[in-house]
């Protein structure tokens, strides 16, 4: 982006005049960009609210909205351009409803009870920049509702004072605070439920010929084998392409690796695979039948050879997904990509607020929205794994002392039994140690 560019030439230009130091460059770049951002979002605010004339319904529009989006959360754009052009849009678009009276006032006051009962009766929405603890919520809540009271007792003066436009202004903002909220709950809903029920089976496909990778991929990716599952097929040309999306955890299940690939040797690549990732299944592609004794080690599931025959590949996939199945996971999403978490590899989870926090074997630790009670369903057939407080849900298989009242991890990591759950953890435990 243009602008992270600009400031980072001013910052080095900055360090490199001993005006700051290299260790405040992190500081200073998070108070430029916050700096311009709301500069550039003010500015083009006051352009609009002089372009329609509608300075005082702008002012209270865009004053409350600011004042009561920070405390009420709702959907967030992934960008700053996004952010900005869609902002400006409703600025605009509310200011020239108001300047031509396309809307009643009636409906206005209706939207604008609804939202703000609407946003009373709702917690804080909370976003990936922003998460918030149980304290912070009932923190948020509070003043969340005390800046609802006060704005509704601004827009009842402006009623009887007859400043429809300042009414107009408020109404307007509890209107698109309450679509943004709801907005941001579907959207977390959505997200939560494909993170805990969907089955995601993903295929990568290595060759440095872009052409017949690209035809193995056609073949795979419109193989009627997978039935209910959701699939993705993913392209890799070199070996470092696919060594650097393992080495990130990305979720890799079955990959149709060529044997001669490039400078680099397939087989070879598929040891450092496997190393990483022991559960990935492999298919080997090759034109030659000479490397069949040499590939014993990385244990592959089949061999497709050249040109293709798309029965073979069905056969594999089957064998493949037969094979996933034994291996069950929880899929995550982290940005643009999509972790697996084995479920015999989950130490713990703990819930945040909105937030779920998923503690592996090895300690690293992956962020949800959600909540425990959907994670709990989605292990319930996994007798290790216990709930022991409304926040926690552990896996006894890494409980290395069970004393009653708290259990201790692996890790050293302490986790209290709540006295409700005492007495169902102990039965629970007592039948886990049985089987």
């Amino acid at each position: 982006m243009i602008m992270n560019k600009i400031i980072g030439l001013m910052i080095n230009h900055w360090i490199k005049n001993n005006v700051i130091d290299e260790d405040e460059r992190e500081l200073y770049e998070y108070g430029l960009i916050i700096t311009i951002e709301y500069t550039l979002n003010l500015m083009t605010t006051i352009l609009i609210a002089h372009y329609t004339d509608e300075w005082w319904a702008c002012l209270f529009l865009y004053g409350s909205f600011m004042k009561l989006r920070s405390f009420s959360g709702g959907v967030h754009a992934k960008t700053f351009l996004r952010c900005y052009i869609y902002s400006s849009l409703v600025i605009l678009v509310s200011l020239l409803l108001i300047k031509y009276n396309l809307i009643s006032i009636w409906i206005y006051r209706l939207g604008a009870l609804i939202g703000g009962i609407y946003l009373i009766y709702t917690n804080p929405v909370p976003s990936e920049n922003k998460p918030l603890d149980e304290d912070e919520i009932e923190c948020f809540t509070k003043k969340e509702k005390n800046i609802i009271y006060i704005m509704m007792l601004i827009s009842i003066i402006a009623i009887f004072a007859g400043f429809d436009k300042i009414e107009k202004g408020i109404d307007s903002t509890f209107i698109i605070a309450a679509i943004s909220v709801v907005i941001s709950k579907i959207m977390e809903y959505s997200k939560r439920i494909s993170i805990v029920e969907e089955t995601i089976i993903r295929i990568a496909i290595c060759d440095d010929d872009i052409d017949i990778a690209n035809r193995l991929k056609k073949i795979v990716d419109e193989s009627k084998v997978y039935g209910s599952c959701e699939h993705f097929v993913e392209v890799y040309n070199s070996a470092e392409e696919i060594l650097e999306a393992v080495e990130d955890n990305e979720c890799i299940d079955i990959i149709f690796m060529d044997i001669k690939l490039g400078d680099s040797n397939g087989i070879d690549v598929a040891r450092e695979i496997k190393e990483i990732c022991p559960d990935v299944m492999l298919v080997y592609v090759t034109a030659f039948q000479d490397y069949v004794y040499d590939v014993f080690d990385t244990v592959p599931i089949g061999f497709v050879v050249k040109p293709f025959d798309e029965e073979e590949i069905n056969v594999c996939l089957k064998r493949a997904i037969k094979m996933l199945k034994k291996h069950e996971a929880i899929f995550v999403r982290m940005g643009k990509k999509i972790l697996k978490v084995p479920i015999k590899d989950i130490m713990y989870m703990c819930s945040s607020g909105r937030e779920i926090h998923i503690y592996d074997r090895n300690d690293e630790k992956y962020v949800q929205y959600g909540k425990l009670d959907d994670y709990e369903r989605r292990l319930a057939p996994y007798i290790e794994f216990i709930r022991i407080h409304k926040s926690n849900l552990v896996n006894f298989d890494y409980v290395t002392r069970y004393e009653g009242k708290k259990v201790i991890l692996m890790n050293d990591m302490e986790l209290s039994i709540s006295r409700d759950k005492r007495n169902c953890v102990r039965e629970r435990y007592l039948e886990m140690i049985e089987i």
